[in-house]
């Protein structure tokens, strides 16, 4: 088959058709076709109904960009994330006080923030810190402001960024591979969460310079605008010193705020006693609840509440001693009887 009938055998296939590319879609093609994307899908645009790219790489952006910039048949559309308006602002008020015990200082430190994001005053993202220790709601905080705007939370574990993989995933390498500017693109909500951010290699804390400052990050393959966003980073220091030592001043003074969450007090401990009881019992059977004593297990547990450190832990010795305590019951000691 010459060029000329190749080239109508193209055409005609396309004709009338809609091609849709997704994100991972650009996965599966080199950097050649990539580097010449306008020559390769000509028959597409010429041809074919429509041709949608979703999230294309910066090098296929530029090239429709340059050629078709003014073009009516050319548009940009801007996934809109959900924002706060008052009755969110105060339906997460009142969630919170439900959900996170013995934090009510570091709320009364965040809603201002998240009333910002309401304002909607500048593209910038308001970059928080959430720091104490570990298992006390900072993590969970930012569970619920992602809940609130019904979108799955982006997360990402800054401990594990320690190698030369976490330094492609950050600055970009192959657009096959998986990068934080791809996930950025995919997030469902505009809340990204930066987890034991303090642990982070510090070669990578520059990759963060641009996103904290004006909303855009860039890699070697993508630009991703990331305007009127919530950045929380978390820590488990006790201190804004021994935050500022650990990341450096160039990162430390471009968080908006720095959030302290106090330790558990024990009328908080003992408030997160009787919420994790009060589920666990919820799902035992009507003869698992026989022969064992909420109230009894309530008081145990509330007795020795300075020896719980976190949620976690009293989560975990609870489990561990309320199905300790069934087996005993229900399988060893009537298996004795029998």
């Amino acid at each position: 088959m010459n060029k000329a009938d190749r080239d109508k055998q193209l055409a005609d296939f396309v004709k009338g058709r809609n091609f849709v590319a997704y994100t991972n879609s650009y996965s599966i093609i080199n950097e050649g076709f990539i580097e010449n994307f306008m020559d390769t899908v000509g028959y597409i645009i010429d041809n074919g109904e429509s041709l949608n790219l979703q999230n294309p790489p910066a090098t296929i952006y530029d090239q429709f960009n340059n050629l078709y910039a003014g073009d009516n048949n050319f548009c940009i559309l801007k996934y809109h994330y959900g924002g706060w308006d008052l009755d969110t602002l105060k339906d997460f008020h009142a969630e919170y006080q439900k959900q996170i015990v013995g934090q009510d200082s570091a709320l009364n430190r965040l809603m201002p923030n998240l009333y910002r994001m309401y304002k909607k005053r500048n593209k910038k993202p308001i970059i928080i810190m959430l720091y104490g220790a570990s298992g006390i709601g900072k993590t969970e905080t930012a569970k619920l402001i992602s809940k609130t705007l019904e979108g799955k939370l982006m997360r990402k574990q800054l401990s594990m960024y320690q190698n030369n993989d976490a330094f492609d995933y950050l600055f970009g390498s192959s657009h096959s591979k998986g990068s934080f500017a791809k996930d950025l693109l995919e997030r469902e909500a505009n809340i990204i969460l930066l987890d034991e951010f303090d642990k982070a290699n510090e070669v990578f804390y520059s990759a963060f310079y641009q996103l904290f400052d004006e909303g855009l990050f860039e890699d070697s393959n993508y630009r991703v605008e990331v305007g009127n966003s919530l950045i929380i980073c978390t820590s488990n220091f006790k201190s804004e010193a021994e935050i500022r030592k650990a990341v450096g001043d160039p990162i430390y003074y471009r968080f908006d705020d720095l959030i302290y969450f106090e330790g558990l007090s024990t009328a908080s401990i003992h408030i997160i006693i009787e919420k994790i009881l009060d589920k666990e019992f919820e799902g035992l059977l009507p003869e698992e609840k026989e022969v064992i004593s909420y109230k009894e297990l309530l008081n145990v547990y509330k007795s020795n509440a300075e020896r719980f450190m976190n949620f976690r832990h009293i989560e975990k010795i609870i489990k561990n001693d309320l199905y300790s305590r069934l087996v005993n019951e229900l399988v060893i000691k009537r298996d004795e009887i029998f």
